[in-house]
């Protein structure tokens, strides 16, 4: 059984000789729960509305334990006020959806590409109350757990690797409510914004850092912040030449990083760092075209009269980027963590290069070798599903698409099992002990 369907609580009672003296409930979730009523009753009795004693935990934090004879006296109407604002910015205006130009028989959206990124929740607040009974023989009494499965809240500080199509936010909000969990989003996307841009150290980018603090500040607290670098931005090299080590901008990102994580850490959430995806031919050390074709390193490409040098293979620039965003995750403060979309993107395209395309076709909006497809964010949304929910991805199987008429159409099911399993493969159980 996934620990998301029994929704990663724990209950179990303190016996003595006297019998029960305390129920203990841990939220063994990496995101913080609220108003949990907890009832017992005998364990043969089922008396609706009437109980042998009633308490209301207001919130439990990710990890954190609650003990009954430690509670005192509670106000079961004393609920916290879970609100909850899925703001999404998008070049310093909030996004909007408009529903009518959206084309179902085609699987397209006629209103901007960008605003295709989180289709609106409509879900009814009645399918996410949960109930679980735990049942303790011994004691001829039962537990009742009631609360509404809200998942993490999360904010999405990204760009055009991070969205586009059905973004990865997307996916992850709907991977997670086929989990069990209504996973809540808030987003800022700006294009070619990366660590430095959104923590305001670039020159002329106010707006973005502005942007990304209007996201933040919309909502009393979230679970977890995630901040997207640019792809090239732990790369590029002042030489650019194969091998080069005079990274040009690592500097100011990590500057940018620990601005960052301190703003997360002020809405009381744990940080996350996108590691973003490599170029599906390598990298030409600088944020200039693109490579168009497979190459060695070392290899000079021509094109409009203009040279370019192979400085960094795929599977090279996602190592490049990874080893600096373990780095920052390592060094700059505790719950922080590096999500390897990069390292997925090759290990998968590795691996099953006939099945697995994650880029977007050279000649539609955004396709230059580079960015994704709704594969792509679907690689992306099944590594944080792993990173946050801490359980394989396995066996959730593939979200509604909103764009399935639009470059790269939607994920098939052959796809996802075969990312839902690399992912696996490459996250492993490290995870649990980050926690």
């Amino acid at each position: 059984m996934k620990k998301s369907e029994a929704y990663g609580i724990i209950v179990n009672i303190k016996s003595a000789e006297a019998g029960c003296t305390d129920i203990y409930i841990k939220n063994t979730n990496s995101f913080r729960i609220n108003n949990i009523y907890v009832d017992v009753q005998p364990i043969n009795e089922n008396i609706a509305g009437e109980y042998k004693n009633r308490w209301l935990i207001k919130k439990l934090e990710a990890g954190a334990e609650w003990h009954s004879e430690k509670s005192g006296n509670n106000d079961v109407n004393d609920i916290y006020i879970d609100t909850f604002e899925p703001v999404g910015y998008y070049k310093g205006q909030k996004q909007i959806i408009d529903e009518n130009l959206y084309d179902k028989a085609r699987g397209v959206y006629n209103g901007e590409i960008h605003h295709s990124l989180v289709w609106p929740d409509k879900d009814n607040l009645d399918k996410w109350k949960k109930e679980i009974v735990y049942e303790f023989s011994e004691f001829k009494l039962k537990v009742v757990i009631r609360f509404i499965a809200y998942g993490p809240r999360i904010a999405f500080i990204g760009h055009s690797f991070t969205g586009l199509w059905d973004s990865s936010y997307y996916y992850l909000r709907e991977l997670a409510k086929l989990a069990g969990w209504n996973c809540r989003i808030a987003y800022s996307y700006w294009g070619g914004t990366g660590i430095a841009h959104y923590a305001g150290l670039v020159s002329g980018c106010k707006e973005r850092a502005e942007q990304c603090d209007k996201v933040l500040e919309s909502n009393d607290y979230y679970d977890f912040c995630s901040f997207a670098g640019n792809s090239d931005e732990a790369v590029s090299t002042y030489t650019r030449e194969p091998g080069a080590k005079d990274y040009s901008q690592r500097t100011l990102m990590l500057e940018g990083a620990q601005i960052l994580y301190n703003k997360a850490k002020k809405k009381k959430a744990k940080c996350i760092f996108f590691v973003p995806q490599p170029y599906k031919y390598g990298f030409f050390g600088a944020r200039c075209k693109k490579p168009w074709k497979e190459g060695n390193v070392g290899d000079i490409y021509e094109k409009d009269g203009e040279k370019y040098t192979l400085v960094m293979s795929r599977s090279q620039m996602a190592e490049a980027n990874m080893e600096w965003y373990d780095y920052m995750a390592d060094n700059i403060g505790n719950n922080i963590y590096a999500a390897p979309v990069a390292k997925a993107y090759d290990y998968i395209i590795n691996r099953y290069p006939d099945i697995i395309d994650p880029y977007l076709p050279v000649g539609n909006d955004n396709g230059d070798n580079g960015h994704q497809n709704n594969v792509g964010n679907y690689i992306a949304a099944c590594v944080y599903y792993e990173l946050i929910f801490k359980e394989p991805v396995e066996g959730l199987g593939v979200p509604q698409s909103h764009t399935w008429g639009m470059a790269g159409g939607k994920v098939t099911e052959e796809q996802a099992y075969i990312i839902q399993k690399c992912v696996t493969e490459i996250m492993g159980n490290k995870l649990d002990n980050k926690y």
